[in-house]
């Protein structure tokens, strides 16, 4: 059983990187289209906060609860986490797995 993923996010720039602690989890259908799959609870919410250290270039480790929130069956996956660049757009980065046998 999965119950957790550690990603990591390289931060190249000298730009400080905002985000915060929302993330989401996705499923690859047989159709090739990526959905939400089955949460344990009615719901999931996550704090509106904001995090910044103003490091940069800096390497970001993060452990994602998948296996503590979702439902998991095998299959194709990916984390979708939102980071902004200091004074830049944000930007929107994912990281695939898989879960087999």
């Amino acid at each position: 059983m999965v119950r957790f993923i550690n990603v990591f996010v390289a931060n190249p720039t000298d730009l400080s990187f905002e985000f915060g602690r929302k993330w989401n989890l996705e499923k690859l259908n047989e159709q090739g289209i990526w959905f939400f799959p089955e949460t344990k609870y009615s719901s999931i919410i996550w704090e509106a906060d904001l995090f910044v250290d103003d490091n940069a270039p800096l390497l970001y480790c993060f452990r994602f609860p998948v296996g503590e929130y979702y439902y998991l069956s095998k299959g194709k996956y990916r984390i979708g986490k939102s980071f902004t660049p200091k004074g830049k757009n944000e930007i929107n980065l994912y990281a695939e797995f898989e879960i087999g046998d």
